[in-house]
């Protein structure tokens, strides 16, 4: 069920008090930035050991799942729509970061420079 005069409210809300043009676009800029570096905080976050051994790789990156999961369902309990668009920016995040990974590059210090910057 979609709580359409709740999100309404809060992105009236947000637009108010992002008129000006130069904050537009430090947001556009830097929100999407903050995520990516976010996420690939939680992504850089080592498992014990034990878990490491007995749950493979499948749930060596779990800790950014268990986060995006309450944040995905308050999108959904907003809007069906803006969920979905969220999980289809998350997404190709988290192929980004699993590419970074795989390529040897540290995924902590890359989130790092960009969180910096942003």
């Amino acid at each position: 069920m979609e709580n359409t005069t709740e999100l309404h409210a809060w992105l009236d809300e947000y637009s108010l008090s992002h008129q000006n043009p130069t904050n537009i676009l430090i947001h556009k800029i830097c929100v999407p930035a903050i995520t990516f570096t976010v996420l690939g905080f939680l992504w850089s976050i080592p498992l014990p050991k034990f878990i490491q051994q007995n749950a493979g790789q499948v749930f060596s990156h779990v800790i950014p799942m268990v986060v995006i999961g309450p944040i995905l369902a308050f999108y959904f309990r907003l809007s069906t729509k803006m969920a979905i668009t969220m999980l289809m920016l998350i997404l190709p995040t988290l192929a980004l970061l699993a590419k970074i990974e795989q390529k040897q590059i540290g995924v902590f210090r890359v989130s790092l420079i960009i969180f910096i910057v942003a």
